[in-house]
């Protein structure tokens, strides 16, 4: 069984993000479970079972829930409602996106990669990889490998909500600490939409968003340890160039 996951915090992107889950559904099949990220979404539209998680763990305390409720699958596909921030959701990409996850692979993971030009390393483990998490998928043999695991709460610890940067990244350090502080506290072309110095009254929230980004850079980290495959979304050299003129069209309609 294929299911697909999709996590909602905004209201304001519930609509699109669920034009996008019923797509994927289409193709794909399977269920589709809801996952109410907070208290603001009271309306979905959308045929699916709809849980309620209390925002522990931020989005992979609710991508966990949502695959708690299914337990064994043969595919798992998981869309936050911030792909529209992250990325440009054009039927290109999608179809692009479903021709892999639908191909015959074994233990694998289907995403955005990215390469950091220095290894990180996190609780024993190392990358210079990471995959994004506003739409992947993992295949049953990847997650069985991970202990159906996509959420790890010993992270949490790692990051400390204070003012002062030392106290803040008490619990990482080397070039995770660096790549964060750039991402999160350095405005620039390569930084954070919100990135901004670390301060008392944004210390907390920087914190939650610290966390998510371990927990992503961490999931990469396992599965690189247990032999999966990591693909990029790959398009061909015409339907790059459809995907590019797709992307100026969604964006002007949606600015």
């Amino acid at each position: 069984m294929n299911v697909i996951i999709v996590l909602l915090y905004a209201p304001e992107r519930a609509a699109a993000t669920c034009r996008i889950a019923k797509d994927l559904h289409r193709a794909l099949g399977g269920k589709i479970v809801v996952v109410i990220n907070g208290r603001r979404v009271n309306h979905v539209p959308l045929n699916a079972e709809v849980i309620e998680h209390d925002n522990s763990g931020m989005e992979f305390g609710g991508y966990q829930a949502g695959l708690d409720t299914v337990g064994d699958v043969d595919r798992a596909v998981i869309v936050n409602d911030t792909i529209c921030h992250h990325d440009t959701p054009t039927s290109t990409l999608l179809r692009s996106f479903v021709r892999q996850t639908t191909r015959d692979l074994h233990k694998f993971a289907l995403g955005r990669v990215y390469t950091n030009t220095r290894t990180m390393r996190l609780q024993g483990l190392e990358s210079s990889r990471w995959i994004r998490t506003h739409l992947f998928a993992l295949d049953g043999a990847a997650l069985r490998a991970l202990g159906n695991r996509i959420y790890c709460p010993e992270l949490d610890s790692l990051i400390t909500a204070s003012p002062h940067p030392d106290l803040f990244f008490g619990g990482v350090t080397g070039e995770m600490r660096d790549l964060l502080s750039r991402f999160l506290f350095t405005p620039g072309p390569y930084s954070w939409y919100a990135a901004t110095p670390l301060r008392a009254d944004n210390c907390a929230a920087m914190a939650r968003k610290a966390g998510a980004i371990l927990q992503e850079k961490y999931l990469t980290m396992r599965l690189e340890a247990a032999d999966a495959g990591l693909w990029d979304i790959s398009m061909s050299r015409k339907d790059r160039v459809i995907h590019r003129a797709q992307s100026y069209l969604w964006q002007a309609l949606h600015r």
